[in-house]
């Protein structure tokens, strides 16, 4: 188990770093990160294909929160500018 937590951490470890060097649009470089995690995991086998699919739904719903959060915020904030 030790090591599947310490695989995780690298594989997390590696997204960021791939997201903030990719030159692709961010969302772009985010489907293809998911498609290498999701290849990565059946492979090794650490996680079955529905595992795979919730962690990958978990993660989207996610990033779907965060983005509307971050236009909440920027609509609070250049309404505070005028």
């Amino acid at each position: 188990m030790k090591s599947l937590g310490i695989f995780l951490s690298g594989l997390a470890a590696g997204a960021v770093a791939g997201i903030l060097l990719a030159p692709d649009k961010g969302t772009v470089t985010r489907e293809k990160l998911c498609e290498r995690v999701r290849d990565v995991l059946r492979r090794k086998g650490l996680l079955t294909a529905e595992e795979v699919e919730t962690v990958v739904e978990a993660v989207a719903a996610l990033e779907a929160e965060a983005e509307a959060e971050a236009k909440e915020a920027k609509k609070e904030h250049h309404s505070a500018k005028k």
